[in-house]
């Protein structure tokens, strides 16, 4: 019999998987290519930002998406994800 995973629901202190970030922003009409370029940065700047810590960036991303940078990326802002998870 083979073993079936379940999904796990979302955990708010795990950082968004790239695919989910790239899925959004497709969403909200966005590539990163063009969230790029509109905000006069280079062409990769927000490729490079879900890879690493990079918080003007991560700012525009969360902006474009309507949420904060927190909640796309908790382990990079710790004690705001955390402080926000408490609250709710």
């Amino acid at each position: 019999m083979a073993n079936r995973t379940v999904p796990k629901k979302d955990d708010p202190l795990e950082d968004w998987l790239s695919a989910k970030i790239v899925y959004e922003l497709r969403l909200k009409g966005w590539s990163m290519r063009r969230l790029s370029k509109a905000h006069g940065l280079s062409p990769q700047a927000v490729s490079v930002c879900i890879q690493q810590p990079w918080p003007r960036v991560e700012r525009l991303v969360a902006k474009a998406l309507g949420v904060k940078p927190w909640n796309i990326w908790p382990s990079r802002y710790p004690e705001k994800a955390q402080a926000e998870r408490e609250a709710a």
